[in-house]
């Protein structure tokens, strides 16, 4: 699981990855993904689509260290290896990683339906 936390900010300029401007004296809200076990950093920043090309595991780890995260080499090696959404090349030591699809967040959709009465 993967624990986000939301933080408010009040910035003076900021441009957004999207490509928004936001004025002086607007609040941002910005969400920070926590990541509990090197599965769940794996997963985080697959999502943020970090693994659109390929990455060395010392990318990997800078990243994830970026992040706040430091988790065992053996820890993430076994991670990445498990990891249904990457693929690897290369040898032992040398591995490069990739995502084999994008991320896409599921929605959940109600079926909004009524059910007849039987008689």
């Amino acid at each position: 699981m993967v624990w986000r936390i939301r933080q408010l900010l009040t910035v003076d300029s900021i441009v957004i990855s999207i490509g928004m401007t936001i004025r002086k004296g607007h609040d941002v809200v910005t969400e920070t993904k926590i990541a509990k076990t090197a599965t769940e950093g794996v997963r985080s920043i697959w999502e943020d689509g970090w693994f659109s090309t390929w990455r060395l595991i010392g990318t990997i780890i800078e990243e994830l260290a970026n992040r706040g995260n430091h988790f065992s080499s053996p820890e993430l090696g076994m991670a990445l290896k498990r990891a249904s959404y990457l693929t690897r090349r290369g040898n032992p030591g040398r591995f490069e990683y990739i995502q084999k699809f994008p991320y896409r967040q599921e929605r959940m959709v109600e079926e909004r339906g009524t059910k007849g009465n039987r008689k």
